[in-house]
């Protein structure tokens, strides 16, 4: 990075001038309006231990070096040398970058996930409440109709996954969303699935196709892996406002390299939209995403349903498998390592 960029101050560290190049860090729109304000509202703060280093040499009289400063701006980081002269009233300012700063970077990359963790914080408090409204509505209806069938076999499952789901809450607000799986039967997961998605397939004109194979049995957390499917589901048929296909099948998948030992695979398709950024080919958990890719993001929504699926899988040592075209449907496949526990250290 050879480039360089001033600006002035006045003796209240208000900017009186900049030059031009700084748009390639704030933006065009963003340095027109920044004229009179604090240099500290537009640019990184500039320190020199815990004091302003700009006003130090308006105060001292005298130029303030400083080396291998990290700044960070929306467009990127860099670490810079700075130099700071004062003038009659007021300093001028160089930076002189050097290269990017590897650690900036990583935490302003970052940020997504902590914004994630925020929100669904937010959402695990604000969640209990009406569930345990909703818990109390499901008992009653099946106490009021005790010779009802069907409503007995929706209200059995449905207040059998608001505890799992209430104890799920409990966990992660005490200690941590990961926890100790156990020998899960995918296929008896999907049957569980199929009949929760039956009503809201049937009011989106989606025609439902479950197909179970010969998947084999799975170490995995069975309520993350269900609302691991679900994340997907759910946004197959959202996909499809105006009516599709869902297909969703399950088979074991062998593992090239290693004979004998494979995948449990999900394979969730349907007829929507695609998912924005997609090219037509398959995209790994933890793989390299094409320039703008977006993990799950369809039309509606921010992609924090596959975004979690995702990380569910890795903790286990899986991986999701995603091929989209525009306007031409979307395949998404879970895959979990068959049998025991794969040792993955990757952390959900």
């Amino acid at each position: 990075m050879n480039r360089s960029y001033k600006f002035s101050t006045d003796g209240n560290l208000c900017l009186d001038w900049f030059e031009e190049n700084l748009s390639e860090l704030l933006g065009h729109e963003y340095l027109a309006w920044s004229s009179g304000k604090k240099y500290y509202e537009v640019f990184p703060k500039i320190t020199n231990g815990k004091k302003d280093a700009v006003r130090m040499a308006i105060d001292d009289g005298s130029e303030v070096g400083l080396r291998n400063k990290c700044l960070i701006f929306s467009s990127g980081q860099f670490l810079a040398d700075i130099l700071i002269r004062p003038l009659r009233s007021g300093a001028k300012v160089y930076i002189y970058p050097k290269r990017s700063c590897e650690l900036a970077n990583q935490l302003h990359n970052s940020q997504p996930l902590i914004d994630i963790g925020k929100i669904a914080s937010i959402l695990a408090h604000g969640v209990r409440n009406p569930l345990n409204a909703i818990k109390g509505a499901v008992v009653y209806l099946r106490d009021r109709y005790p010779s009802e069938q069907p409503l007995l076999e929706f209200t059995n499952l449905m207040e059998d996954e608001i505890s799992r789901l209430d104890k799920f809450i409990t966990s992660f607000l005490s200690t941590s969303i990961a926890e100790a799986g156990q020998e899960v039967d995918v296929n008896q997961i999907l049957k569980k699935i199929e009949i929760f998605v039956s009503l809201q397939s049937i009011s989106k004109e989606v025609k439902t196709e479950f197909s179970y194979g010969s998947a084999p049995s799975v170490f995995i957390n069975p309520f993350q892996l269900e609302q691991a499917v679900l994340n997907v589901v759910n946004n197959a048929i959202e996909a499809m406002s105006n009516g599709g296909t869902l297909a969703v099948n399950t088979f074991f998948e062998e593992e090239g390299t290693s004979p004998g030992r494979g995948f449990a695979v999900i394979s969730i398709s349907d007829t929507g939209s695609g998912i924005l950024g997609a090219i037509g080919s398959h995209h790994p958990a933890g793989g390299n995403y094409p320039a703008g890719y977006r993990l799950g993001a369809r039309e509606k929504g921010k992609g924090f349903g596959l975004f979690l699926t995702r990380e569910i899988l890795r903790y286990y040592g899986g991986m999701l498998q995603i091929e989209s075209r525009k306007n031409a449907g979307t395949t998404v496949r879970l895959c979990i390592p068959a049998g025991a526990p794969a040792g993955s250290k990757a952390s959900v």
